[in-house]
């Protein structure tokens, strides 16, 4: 296996901005001589080696350059500076359905793509039925594209990447494919590819997705490289850094009752009492976390609860699929309770994930409507404080725990 599977030296893309049609007509017919535009770099200076058969995530704010590096890598694209290589099969997961045809069937348009894919019409017309049969559409497979709804065009082009066997994956926020059913199965497929050792460069917005599947975590900010290592460290500098240019935690989106979702999260002091958003080292305290899920999603839920200091620190973390317990049913609460919370002062933010069975799916990232602050009532250094006892044996015998100054020679 080759050292590594990507590498780009000093890459870069830029796009040429202009005020209007006139301006981009009237820079034509000057033959260079006048310029209409300014430049705008999506990606610039970009160092990066992947190595062969790990996970690289990309995170960062909207417009930071992740689907441009991803354009270019995938080969849509063409860089303005640099150079890039990428060894072996590439498959790309940006733009699902990109370059159908709405006039062919679905499993024509499959064939076409593997053929464009590099696949030969033999091995294509071999792989076709297990790709149709990934996708799920039933008789629809044969009809029209333009007769398919824009979930039902979703589910084709990712059936082509999901069922074949590329060295390179590139991944761009499409788990949100389809039903709920197809998504675990679409998730499910790309921890498989994973877990054969294959090599992913995989994009998202959710920090527990880039902490769940990546093995390095690359940050960008404004096209440049703002931070690059460990999932956790690189996840918690960019929270960070975006709770203080937001100044809030992030807020929670409207929940979409398709999906298993979470309805509501409390911080309660226990035995249901009053909501709180702030307490001591030592006081007990309680998540209630209310859910629900919709009557064609058979399979148990998981939770899982985390608090995250204001500097990214990752402090706690517990999940029901960690002690084997279960969300069964239509809807319910569940509630994580903390007798003594451990954690010393400072300002947590509480996220909370409802997962699949198997705690690996997040159908839902929320919080609570207020970070948690724990106050100061000791001196004690560090994230939290642990149950503890000090034991203090007398002195061994002859010896008197006060050393006796020595004789000058």
């Amino acid at each position: 296996m080759p050292a590594f599977a990507v590498e780009t030296q000093g890459l870069g893309k830029a796009y040429r901005l202009y005020r209007g049609g006139l301006a981009r007509a009237a820079e034509l017919a000057s033959l260079g001589r006048w310029c209409g535009h300014r430049e705008f770099w999506a990606l610039r200076d970009l160092d990066l080696t992947v190595r062969a058969g790990t996970v690289l995530g990309v995170c960062g704010e909207n417009g930071a350059g992740k689907s441009t590096l991803l354009r270019l890598l995938a080969g849509t694209t063409s860089p303005t500076a640099g150079r890039y290589r990428v060894r072996g099969r590439v498959m790309s997961l940006l733009e699902l359905g990109l370059g159908f045809d709405a006039g062919l069937s679905g499993r024509e348009n499959l064939r076409h793509h593997m053929i464009l894919l590099g696949y030969t019409g033999a091995d294509a017309a071999r792989r076709l039925d297990a790709v149709a049969d990934f996708a799920e559409l039933g008789d629809f497979i044969d009809e029209p594209l333009r007769t398919y709804s824009a979930g039902m065009a979703m589910r084709l082009g990712f059936s082509v990447a999901a069922t074949l066997d590329p060295d390179v994956l590139i991944v761009d926020e499409v788990f949100a494919v389809g039903d709920v059913a197809f998504q675990k199965k679409c998730v499910d497929r790309i921890r498989a590819f994973r877990e054969r050792g294959r090599t992913v460069v995989f994009c998202s917005h959710s920090v527990y997705d880039l902490r769940q599947f990546c093995d390095e975590v690359l940050w960008l900010a404004g096209g440049r490289v703002a931070e690059r290592g460990n999932p956790t460290y690189v996840t918690g500098e960019y929270l960070t850094w975006m709770r203080a240019r937001a100044d809030l935690a992030p807020s929670n989106d409207a929940p979409r009752v398709d999906l298993p979702h979470v309805r509501s999260v409390r911080l309660r002091r226990p035995g249901g009492g009053a909501d709180v958003s702030e307490l001591a080292t030592g006081e007990s305290l309680e998540v209630e976390v209310a859910w629900a899920k919709p009557a064609e999603y058979a399979e148990p839920l998981n939770l899982g609860v985390g608090f995250v200091r204001e500097d990214g620190i990752v402090c706690l973390g517990v999940g029901t699929h960690f002690q084997g317990v279960e969300l069964r049913g239509a809807e319910g609460v569940a509630t994580l309770v903390l007798p003594e919370l451990p954690l010393l002062a400072g300002r947590y933010l509480v996220p909370v994930w409802l997962l699949d069975e198997s705690g690996s799916h997040r159908f839902e990232e929320t919080f609570p409507p207020h970070p948690l602050t724990v106050r100061a009532t000791t001196s004690e250094l560090g994230v939290f404080r642990p149950a503890h006892s000090w034991r203090v044996s007398p002195p061994a015998e002859g010896f008197s725990g006060v050393s006796e100054p020595s004789e000058p020679g």
